[in-house]
């Protein structure tokens, strides 16, 4: 094998394996950030940070009543399988107004319609961070796993993302700024006064376990575990698929049952209309002949063309008189006028065939 098949064949095992790893790699922004998680996206060790300095740490997940989630605190963090209720999110913005003070840890990569309805409904507007799409497939590499370091007045060094941010969020007038990205003039934190109640905006993989050791991430956390009011933190399992299952009602399923009865109609409509015929039934073509019966037609075309009937009358009543071993041929058949056309032809076929047909009486 010659060297440059050698390089081609090296690039091509090269991309490969990089195609093989855009496939099975995810992002951390995609693991469930669930306070019992252990995994890079998940938030065990700043629950656990937050229980070394004092602050008790509760699972909630039931559904928000009137008072509230039962605690001071609540921290709602995104991604997550479940999708909380509009009542819920109704009832958690007055329990804000009334006193409460809510995290929600938003994902700055992918976010989900879960996440969507939760802040809107909680009056928190974001905006998506327009950049230029990078063709070089390389260069799109690295730029995506590119870090963002983050600017924040609560933490001295630089809070770290793993990798570019997709969505930001418009502040107020009056919040106060926790993360900004001052290239995309990109706001990713904010803590907000609402009534009485705090909110605090902020995206989940900053506390995560796999980056909450890395650049500012901690003192963040140290500043958000001191603002949160004693004696209690409860984060929201329930959006994470923790607690028992919802119990269904006795009442059945009426959409399936509904569905049931459509599908059993249209087949009902199908064997219908298969089993009556539409219209009238289709005319079949019928069949004029074989090939030979076109080639004898078309034979006799060019015969009656030329004028060959008298020839072929004569024809005929010679080879009928040999073939019958007539002594004398019968006065009628001999008169063969010279214009013979065809309906002549035919009455002297028919009196050929009248006398043959006599001669086989005869013989039998």
């Amino acid at each position: 094998m010659s060297r440059s098949r050698q390089l081609v064949l090296a690039a091509v095992v090269v991309a490969g394996a990089l195609a093989a790893l855009l496939l099975v790699s995810r992002p951390a922004g995609l693991d469930e950030a669930s306070s019992v998680s252990r995994r890079s996206g998940g938030l065990l060790l700043a629950r656990r940070y937050l229980e070394s300095r004092g602050v008790r740490c509760t699972t909630f997940t039931g559904r928000v009543g009137k008072n509230g989630p039962g605690s001071a605190s609540l921290v709602v963090a995104f991604p997550a399988t479940g999708r909380p209720r509009r009542a819920g999110l109704l009832r958690l913005k007055r329990w804000i107004s009334g006193g409460g003070t809510l995290v929600v840890l938003f994902d700055h990569t992918f976010p989900g319609v879960a996440q969507k309805e939760t802040l809107e409904a909680l009056g928190v507007a974001t905006r998506p961070i327009w950049r230029r799409e990078e063709l070089n497939p390389f260069r799109w590499w690295t730029r995506v796993r590119r870090p963002w370091r983050l600017s924040s007045p609560v933490a001295n060094t630089p809070i770290v993302l793993s990798s570019e941010a997709r969505v930001a969020l418009k502040p107020h007038a009056g919040d106060v700024i926790l993360l900004e990205e001052p290239k995309h003039n990109a706001v990713l934190g904010l803590a907000r006064t609402v009534g009485r109640g705090r909110l605090v905006i902020l995206p989940s993989e900053v506390l995560s376990n796999g980056r909450l050791l890395e650049g500012g991430n901690a003192d963040l956390l140290e500043w958000l575990g001191r603002r949160l009011p004693s004696p209690d933190v409860a984060f929201d399992e329930g959006i994470h698929g923790l607690g028992a299952p919802a119990k269904r009602g006795a009442e059945g399923t009426p959409m399936a049952d509904a569905l049931l009865a459509q599908l059993a109609l249209l087949y009902l409509l199908a064997i219908v209309a298969l089993a009556r015929r539409q219209g009238p039934p289709w005319p079949e073509e019928a069949v004029r002949g074989s090939s030979v019966g076109g080639l004898l037609l078309r034979l006799g075309a060019v015969h009656r063309r030329m004028g060959h009937h008298a020839d072929a009358a004569r024809v005929m009543v010679e080879r009928a008189a040999a073939f019958g071993g007539w002594d004398s041929v019968p006065a009628d058949l001999q008169e063969i006028p010279p214009r013979l056309d065809g309906p002549g032809l035919i009455r002297l076929a028919q009196r050929v065939a009248r006398r043959q047909e006599h001669d086989r009486r005869k013989e039998r």
